[in-house]
């Protein structure tokens, strides 16, 4: 069952890119700031997070899994932070990215779906 490999606290995740990317989608609200969350027992500001990971892809090998919540990129905090801010933070990372993810249940991830968020990148 996945809750039994869910971590509670933030863990670093660092993904290489391959000739596919870095392999994951980042979904999440379009504009900034918003009402803070429980995510795990702990208040963050709204979080972008990973909507889809390809299969064999550079963030699956890393780690990443579908779900996850993203607090910073390359060590830039992102809570609160637009779509675009966060996708244009990976992009302009160059070629080995550190993400810091929180991984909640699937369940989690439903509770915490925004009705006005965005997709892909």
């Amino acid at each position: 069952m996945f809750n039994s490999t869910v971590e509670n606290g933030p863990r670093e995740v660092h993904i290489t890119k391959s000739d596919t990317g870095f392999g994951f989608n980042v979904r999440g609200q379009v504009s900034e700031g918003g009402q803070l969350r429980s995510i795990n027992g702990e208040l963050y500001a709204p979080l972008q997070h990973v909507s889809a990971v390809l299969a064999g892809g550079a963030a699956e090998k890393a780690g990443i899994r579908k779900g996850d919540r993203i607090l910073a990129v390359n060590n830039v905090n992102v809570e609160g932070a637009t779509h675009k801010q966060v996708v244009e933070l990976i992009k302009s990372g160059g070629d080995v990215l550190c993400l810091s993810v929180i991984s909640v249940s699937p369940e989690e991830a439903e509770r915490l779906e925004p009705p006005d968020d965005h997709a892909g990148y």
